[in-house]
């Protein structure tokens, strides 16, 4: 009996290799590219690599694998809805540990999902010649700047729980650096006290940047000031000063600033109401932050996409921090990210400065962050030769080369500006931007002046005194409730062709000007823009033009 069993098994393993062999040459015979042998090998090799990954990878450090970005836009958006729910700054542990396990993607893939057809008029940061655009880096270069500021997170941080107690309140952050921008900013309190509000400011220089009777000045105009030296040694968050331009200021102020919400503004910035109630916003309620929007659209091949595992936005501006509003108990590991890279010399060359390391922060941390309804609006004034009727009445056709007095509106200037611009040039130096929850109409409560301080002297003496004034006109999209929309925008120079030649010849340097190209202007304060009525002589209450008075030369330089 027992030899009759063992006879059965031998027989049973002997059929059992007799099958494996006729599978085994069976399949070596099918065709390689057959479906059924090719999807069976890649389901085993994912297989293996999943065994594999487990078994090799540290669950506490980056992912360097490369993923597709369906796969990476699909994790992302489930990390996104999450972070929702966060209502303090170390809730976001977790979900940082799970962002830098994302899948990585390449330049060229995280391109692939801004489908802007070439002949789109799209307003792009940086020339289409810059090195990574002509070029697209590697994503050995890539990954490895990854690893670095997500190494910096998991690593480097400082605690929430260690500084938490030294924020409270709500309050308003700005930076006075040089002597311009500290006479900028007396033009700010002037504005602020006129809204009224009771928030505190908190204003931050850099070492000896500011004197004593500098800070005696400004507190004559704004009691309710505070001052903070970023240059101290107690600052959780150290600041350098000794750059043309210091971007990394702004994100300092804000990570060392006392107040635990806050509103940061440029010292070039005019609010028109009280800026408090964007605290009380449908948007920071929901979002615990407001980013305005810039004129310019981030490059597909910008290398900061695959840099945070993000796929390229079209539905998306850059940033203008003119004005910015966070909740610091909700995102401190956010800003000091955002802090990390406006010190990261391989970042500065394709973002510029806090102008969009804040959005990037906030997209690689796979967070949504608040943004007003509406597109910025333009504001500046509509430029004639001094005998001509002011803006917005009409004038009568030129001749090339006819001229009222011995100014003259060039052809080429008559080419470039046309009947579109009212018969005269256009110069937009100051963004509009609008209440967060405003949707449907104009709702403008700060007036940015970026350009205002590259229109030299005579430019502005000449609107002050022969035009309608420098706050007199205004461009508006038609799609500026559709992020999506492709409005026709630049920046152009002004170079003061309808000045008299007397005048013309003391211009030091041209003025930057942003245009709507296809936009016909308007007169500010119309029933479009009922908050900018009677805006001109308001700001000229504030000495908007302290310039005319002022022995300095140079245009732009910030501190």
């Amino acid at each position: 009996m027992a030899v009759m069993i063992q006879h059965r098994h031998i027989i049973r393993w002997g059929i059992t290799i007799l099958i494996v062999i006729s599978l085994i040459l069976g399949w070596n015979l099918l065709d390689p590219q057959h479906p059924i042998r090719a999807n069976t090998n890649h389901q085993i090799k994912e297989g293996y690599q999943a065994i594999k990954d487990q078994l090799t990878s540290d669950p506490t450090s980056p992912n360097t694998a490369l993923g597709d970005i369906k796969s990476l836009e699909r994790a992302a958006t489930d990390l996104t809805t999450e972070s929702k729910q966060y209502t303090r700054a170390d809730d976001f542990l977790q979900h940082i540990r799970s962002v830098v396990r994302l899948p990585a993607v390449t330049v060229r893939d995280a391109a692939s999902t801004c489908t802007w057809d070439s002949a789109q008029p799209v307003n792009f940061q940086y020339s289409p010649e810059t090195a990574w655009n002509a070029n697209p880096l590697s994503n050995g270069v890539i990954s490895s700047h990854r690893k670095e500021w997500q190494n910096f997170l998991l690593r480097d941080t400082v605690p929430w729980g260690k500084v938490e107690r030294q924020f409270q309140g709500r309050g308003i952050v700005v930076l006075a650096g040089n002597q311009r921008t500290f006479l900028r900013s007396m033009v700010f309190f002037r504005a602020l006290s006129a809204t009224k509000t009771k928030l505190p400011v908190e204003l931050h220089y850099f070492g000896n940047e500011l004197s004593a009777q500098n800070r005696t000045d400004i507190k004559a105009l704004y009691p309710n000031l505070f001052f903070n030296d970023l240059n101290d040694t107690s600052q959780i968050v150290k600041g350098t000063g000794d750059n043309w331009v210091n971007y990394n200021l702004k994100t300092a102020a804000v990570l060392n600033s006392k107040f635990a919400e806050i509103i940061l503004l440029d010292s070039d910035n005019i609010p028109l109401e009280d800026p408090a109630t964007m605290f009380e916003s449908n948007v920071y309620r929901r979002l615990g932050t407001i980013f305005w929007p810039d004129i310019a659209r981030t490059r597909p091949l910008n290398p900061a996409w695959a840099l945070t595992n993000t796929p390229c936005r079209m539905q998306e501006y850059e940033q203008e921090s003119g004005q910015m509003v966070v909740d610091k108990t909700r995102f401190w590991y956010h800003l000091q990210l955002a802090n990390f890279w406006t010190n990261d010399k391989f970042v500065e060359t394709f973002l510029l400065g806090d102008k969009d390391t804040f959005r990037f922060a906030w997209h690689a941390l796979k967070t949504e962050y608040g943004r007003p309804a509406r597109w910025l609006t333009s504001i500046g004034t509509v430029h004639r030769p001094r005998n001509e009727v002011s803006f917005p009445r009409p004038v009568g056709p030129r001749e090339d080369g006819v001229t009222t007095s011995d100014s003259k509106m060039s052809s080429e200037e008559e080419r470039k500006s046309d009947r579109k611009n009212g018969g005269g040039y256009y110069c937009g130096h100051t963004f509009a931007q609008h209440h967060p929850d405003a949707t449907t109409s104009s709702h403008i409560v700060f007036l940015h002046g970026g350009l205002l301080k590259s229109q030299d002297k005579p430019i502005l003496r000449h609107e002050i005194e022969y035009g309608a004034g420098v706050f007199s006109a205004y461009k508006d999209s038609s799609g500026a409730a559709d992020a999506s929309h492709i409005e026709p925008v630049g920046i152009k120079w002004d170079g003061g062709e309808y000045l008299e030649k007397a005048e013309k010849d003391l211009m030091k340097y041209p003025a930057f000007c942003v245009d709507f190209w296809d936009v016909i202007p308007g007169p500010v304060g119309d029933e479009h823009t009922k908050e900018l009525k009677d805006v001109e002589n308001r700001v000229r209450k504030f000495d908007v033009y302290w310039t005319l008075n002022h022995t300095g030369s140079e245009p732009l330089k910030d501190g």
